[in-house]
């Protein structure tokens, strides 16, 4: 019960950390890929 518990506490930590890493996408590597051109 306890890995239940922490297992629904992790799915909003992911999402989060995957909006997080979007962003990270777009300000680091789009210039970086597409500024060369």
């Amino acid at each position: 019960e306890n890995g239940e518990v922490g297992y629904k506490q992790l799915i909003p930590w992911i999402r989060e950390m995957v909006r997080t890493n979007q962003n990270w996408v777009k300000e680091i590597a789009e210039p970086q890929l597409f500024g060369k051109y």
